[in-house]
């Protein structure tokens, strides 16, 4: 798990802009902040990691290799008076891209 997690973590920091900074937000979830990124570049940016995740092939325990996917959830901070409110309407994109993928 926690291997996982910290590959997983590489890759994405590996394909993102250097102006990007990524975080860790609980347990599997990960915020990425984009400066200057609308919504449609952003999307694009993280289907291409979505793309590289879902291809890579983490080891388990030396000879078992295991697939991996995320789904995500994409929010404009311009819309937003507070990181509260800007969490949770990326949140709500999450959830409205599981229930419309079934992931």
């Amino acid at each position: 798990g926690d291997a996982v997690l910290a590959e997983t973590a590489k890759i994405i920091q590996n394909n993102l802009r250097p102006i990007d900074k990524l975080f860790r937000y609980g347990g599997d979830e990960w915020l990425i902040l984009m400066p200057n990124t609308n919504s449609e570049a952003a999307q694009a940016i993280i289907i291409r990691i979505q793309t590289l995740i879902s291809k890579h092939a983490f080891e388990t325990d030396g000879e078992r290799h295991i697939h991996s996917t995320f789904s995500f959830g994409i929010a404009e901070c311009a819309a937003f008076t507070n990181t509260q409110d800007w969490i949770a309407a990326a949140d709500k994109d999450l959830f409205r891209f599981k229930t419309a993928t079934n992931h």
